[in-house]
């Protein structure tokens, strides 16, 4: 398999955790890490891409650099969800602290996806399986 151009060995995720391992984005220090290469596709043990960490923690700014970066928007998550399903379902959760943040996410994962692809790709976590 060819590398990617990404494959840097360097983690997009370790400017969303902070030392404790919870969620923390510094969209300054993602900026940074995607500028020196890393994988604007890197998941964490769990299976989630950096995309799905974005977007729960509602982060428009993170989600904005990863998508700039390229980032796969089709990309499925620990639960088989694209960042965009997620962004669909916060949207109407009424825990949602911020319903107007998911919307401004779900509508900027609309826009991102290319013309012609109606629906979600089938990348789970681990890649495609045969």
């Amino acid at each position: 398999m060819a590398k990617r151009e990404h494959d840097t060995g360097i983690s997009v995720l370790e400017g969303m955790y902070d030392a404790t391992g919870a969620v923390a984005i510094d969209t300054d220090r993602m900026a940074a890490l995607l500028a020196s290469g890393a994988d604007p596709d890197g998941r964490n043990a769990d299976g989630d891409a950096a995309l799905h960490i974005a977007v729960r923690a509602q982060s428009f700014a993170a989600v904005q650099a990863l998508l700039d970066a390229g980032a796969c928007i089709d990309i499925r998550g620990r639960d088989l969800k694209t960042p965009e399903q997620l962004a669909e379902s916060m949207e109407y959760d009424p825990a949602t602290p911020d319903r107007d943040m998911a919307f401004s996410i779900k509508m900027l994962l609309k826009r991102r996806r290319p013309k012609g692809r109606g629906g979600p790709g089938l990348h789970p976590p681990g890649g495609p399986r045969f």
